[in-house]
């Protein structure tokens, strides 16, 4: 039986291992991969933040619904739910929205009960288009006044 040292000088004595061309190949096939990759990150990225803007809006849409269904059930209460100015609230990532309400003509006096359609618009801020959320409702009222 040979000893391991001999096996190794019948090899030439050199080591089998990577060279430098060897290294220097495998790191441009990953630098190659890399610069492939890259654009669909930031694609997704962007894609991600784009969409927390728009559930963000969806949802402030409605919540600002869900106060006009909290009104008394009167024509004259309903109708002050647009009397508030457009309002600016922000994202978790600091996107200001604009929010805008708009509520419809009230019924005729002898049309009672009757509805009234109640509109919620989200914009970014001081960019009137596109619209990112935009929610719509019916309010049943019981009469003009209270």
């Amino acid at each position: 039986m040979k000893p391991l040292c001999s096996h190794l000088r019948l090899l030439g004595g050199r080591d089998p291992g990577l060279g430098l061309v060897e290294i220097l190949v495998s790191m441009m096939i990953l630098a190659i991969l890399a610069v492939a990759v890259l654009p669909v990150l930031v694609q997704g990225l962007r894609t991600s933040g784009s969409n927390a803007t728009l559930a963000t809006a969806s949802q402030f849409a409605g919540q600002e619904l869900d106060l006009v269904r909290r009104y008394n059930s009167d024509c004259s209460t309903v109708s002050t739910f647009d009397d508030v100015p457009t309002r600016v609230a922000a994202d978790a990532r600091g996107v200001s929205l604009e929010i805008r309400r708009s509520v419809g003509a009230c019924p005729a006096a002898t049309a009672y009960p009757g509805v009234v359609r109640v509109s919620v618009e989200i914009t970014r801020a001081g960019i009137p288009s596109p619209i990112l959320a935009k929610a719509t409702t019916f309010v049943l009222l019981e009469g003009a006044a209270p």
